[in-house]
């Protein structure tokens, strides 16, 4: 049903919420299937100058066999490079799904995708809460975001033009940044309200004990970081 909608109505809300709310339209858009258009899918991939992933780290393995059809397809008749891009709350996404995909794929095509299919793998960052609301095509999340995008392992076609997308030379770099100050925040934050049996974060906020806590927490993974 959601796929049928995206496809009648070929546009979707972003709203951002936080201090200062603001709604954006993201328009020219479609939706596919593959369950039941497999074929519809292939040539999407066929036709594609870039592929990324957003469906949860565990969900890969179920997307990697029709990437894996959508490519064979794309060999027949497409030799130009692509870029493939994890973009999923994990280490090395776009590695496991490289991974992945090769088990799909069969032998004799293993060389053809080292030489044109890139897999730069990804540092992502923005929160997305849970949806609370009746209308299907609004998507809320937190203002703030970074797309980190290892400019090492790209191929061909120049992804830097793609909006809200960096690419890096020490992706490594980018990521301990985020596990040291957004995980490591949330964690000692939610360590430190479970003692108290504060069951929210929003609640634990309010706590000027864990808030303190929080920020003696974030300058010394800052020294380390420095």
């Amino acid at each position: 049903s959601l796929v049928d909608e995206i496809n009648a109505r070929r546009k979707y809300h972003v709203e951002i919420v936080g201090e200062k709310s603001e709604t954006l339209l993201v328009e020219n858009v479609s939706a596919i299937d593959s369950t039941y258009h497999q074929d519809w899918l292939n040539d999407a991939i066929t036709r594609a100058n870039l592929i990324t992933t957003a469906v949860g780290a565990n969900v890969l393995k179920f997307v990697a066999p029709n990437i894996a059809k959508g490519l064979i397809e794309r060999f027949k008749s497409n030799d130009n490079p692509l870029n493939i891009v994890a973009c999923e709350n994990m280490i090395a996404s776009s590695s496991t799904l490289k991974k992945l995909v090769l088990e799909n794929l069969p032998l004799e095509l293993h060389e053809k995708l080292e030489d044109l299919i890139g897999f730069p793998d990804a540092a992502v960052d923005r929160i997305v809460p849970n949806q609370i609301k009746s209308e299907p095509l609004i998507v809320q999340v937190e203002r703030f975001s970074e797309w980190d995008v290892d400019a090492l392992k790209t191929l061909g076609h120049d992804i830097s033009d793609v909006e809200g997308l960096l690419l890096v030379k020490n992706l490594p770099a980018y990521v301990e940044r985020k596990l040291f100050t957004i995980n490591t925040g949330h964690a000692a934050i939610a360590y430190l309200a479970y003692l108290k049996g504060i069951r929210f974060i929003r609640d634990a906020m309010k706590d000027s004990e864990i808030v303190e806590m929080a920020r003696k927490v974030w300058y010394e993974t800052s020294e380390l970081l420095i």
